[in-house]
């Protein structure tokens, strides 16, 4: 649960309840497979790194597949805008195909900026679970306005 909702839950509890049985109401005649995809698209489109990847978990154990999900982002294409539908992508690969030309162990840190080689530290990597497309959105193509 986001800090927002925690927050929210906390200072208005009877209002939160009631939106939670609204929400579990409205997806109450899809299957979870279903409601699962919906919740991935809609974390993209808010772009909520923790909820992108607890609602991607979600749809695997509900029964979906990668491909499935990715499909569901496509239909979603026109709401989403291409560079959400990349960027959770590459997310949700752990930035796997930037890896394929750009590995950790190759950077030569000594070479980068002191910031930089900081965010390129394994320390670092392993302390905040980022991944390429964390900082560097917008490096291969221009972002849209919207990011």
């Amino acid at each position: 649960m986001s800090d927002a909702l925690s927050y929210l839950l906390k200072a208005r509890p009877e209002a939160m309840g009631h939106y939670f049985r609204f929400l579990k109401d409205a997806g109450s005649r899809l299957e979870p497979k279903t409601r699962s995809l919906i919740s991935v698209i809609t974390k993209v489109h808010s772009q909520t790194e923790r909820g992108l990847l607890q609602y991607t978990k979600r749809a695997l154990g509900d029964g979906a597949s990668a491909e499935e999900i990715l499909d569901a982002l496509l239909m979603a294409f026109p709401a989403l805008g291409l560079a959400k539908i990349v960027w959770a992508d590459l997310k949700s690969q752990n930035s796997a195909p930037c890896r394929k030309c750009h590995s950790f162990a190759a950077m030569a840190l000594d070479k980068q900026s002191r910031e930089a080689a900081k965010h390129h530290s394994p320390e670092y990597i392993a302390r905040t679970h980022k991944t390429c497309i964390d900082c560097h959105k917008g490096v291969a193509h221009e972002l849209p306005q919207e990011m």
